[in-house]
């Protein structure tokens, strides 16, 4: 079971650091970010935040991959997750999944940034959007704590999380 843990832990990490790593953007009044998945949501917790998407990963009980948490977080921050989580479990794409579908966003300024698909023709891709832009404004207007970087989920049973 604990090398399992690692194997996911160690495999979410790689994912993450890729997409990071191939960040692209284009300096202008209005900046627009193109479809690339993942790599989105990192890019909006970088520009509402001013904090890596991975100082995120694997932060309470349910920022990351595979939260174990079943009623609340163990802070602000991780319920931000929390109901990033919920909200994504409620956007219909069809066979995707939500954190594999690209979205177009653009922003007028470090933290102004709305969703530009279209609601009615593209849904899929606007409602993953509007899930990874609200969580991004989440995590800007709650206090990061470093003490639950890295927190052993084993705790959140525990603690009835």
């Amino acid at each position: 079971m604990m090398q399992w843990n690692f194997i996911v832990r160690a495999t979410g990490f790689w994912i993450i650091a890729f997409l990071v790593s191939t960040v692209q953007s284009r300096p202008s009044s209005e900046h627009h970010i193109e479809k690339r998945h993942l790599l989105q949501m990192c890019e909006l917790i970088s520009k509402y935040t001013n904090r890596s998407c991975l100082e995120y990963n694997n932060y309470g009980c349910f920022c990351g991959l595979g939260n174990t948490a079943t009623h609340t977080g163990v802070d602000d921050v991780d319920n931000c997750c929390r109901l990033h989580d919920q909200c994504y479990g409620q956007v219909h794409c069809f066979w995707f999944f939500p954190q594999l579908v690209g979205y177009s966003i653009n922003c007028t300024s470090h933290a102004d940034c709305y969703c530009s698909d279209s609601p009615q023709y593209a849904s899929c891709a606007y409602s993953t959007c509007m899930c990874d832009l609200t969580l991004a404004q989440c995590l800007a207007q709650h206090q990061y704590h470093s003490a639950f970087k890295n927190f052993d989920r084993r705790h959140c049973h525990l603690l009835g999380l």
